[in-house]
């Protein structure tokens, strides 16, 4: 009698291992479930991910399932493509100046002044730019490549001091570019004071126009320490110094600077 209960014990236990072992083996891997042998096979998210991606069409977020619980009826849980993104990948949005914010409109007074300041002869453009960066950056400029009729641009270096609760100075290297409103400023432009830029030096780039959206990001990709000034920069200076009457640069400042030039060529 005991030897019949003994059999019929392990024949139990045997039918039971042999039903578990077949549910197993036959769970359904379309419903997200994986086989036996599966479950022992170290995860792979991006894997996992990447078959998903293929296998579903890109209307909406892919969600890819992580390795699911033993118990078929146990909650699953999602992660989106999202998620998978760190922080340090993701890119921020950069906003570039399109021309219409880098000049004044038409007919305002702000484009008369720029007006002004491009009629200047190069001679007192360059003291203008010059006496206008001293102001306002508080720069001194240790040499100066003279404007020639025939070039539209030109160089001037020296210190910026940089005041605060520890009052620091700043070597830097400037290009001055004097053209129409209407005339961009592009990378073959720049190129010139990037190769002149040191390390360690503040690069400006001033001009009475706009600069393209390319030459922006350019810049932006460089990660240089050049800064960008444009035609209605210029024009804000001014306005924000008190140096502007009319549609006009003010006259008397004008003059105190054209006096000045005009007294060193003589000395």
């Amino acid at each position: 009698m005991e030897m019949e209960l003994m059999v019929l014990f392990f024949t139990i236990v045997g039918v039971f291992i042999i039903y578990s072992l077949n549910h197993l083996k036959t769970l359904d891997e379309n419903d997200g479930s994986y086989t036996v042998n599966e479950f022992y096979k170290p995860f792979d998210i991006q894997k996992e991910y990447e078959r998903v991606k293929n296998e579903q069409a890109p209307i909406t977020a892919p969600v890819v399932r992580i390795k699911p619980a033993l118990s078929s009826t146990a909650p699953r849980q999602e992660w989106t493509k999202k998620e998978f993104i760190t922080p340090h990948k993701e890119k921020a949005a950069i906003n570039f100046k399109n021309h219409k914010t880098q000049i004044p409109e038409k007919l305002s007074q702000e484009a008369a002044v720029l007006e002004h300041l491009n009629s200047l002869s190069n001679e007192d453009f360059q003291e203008v730019i010059l006496a206008l960066c001293e102001k306002v950056l508080n720069i001194k400029s240790s040499f100066k490549e003279c404007m020639s009729p025939l070039k539209t641009s030109f160089l001037f270096s020296g210190v910026m001091n940089i005041n605060g609760l520890i009052p620091l100075q700043m070597d830097y290297i400037a290009e001055v570019r004097k053209s129409e409103a209407s005339t961009p400023v592009e990378m073959k432009h720049i190129n010139r004071i990037l190769t002149k830029l040191n390390r360690g030096q503040m690069g400006l780039y001033i001009t009475t126009s706009y600069f393209t959206v390319s030459a922006q990001k350019e810049i932006k990709n460089s990660c240089s320490s050049l800064k960008l000034i444009s035609g209605l920069d210029l024009v804000k200076c001014l306005k924000e110094h008190q140096l502007i009457e009319g549609n006009k640069i003010k006259s008397s400042w004008l003059d105190e600077i054209c006096n000045k030039n005009n007294e060193k060529l003589s000395a």
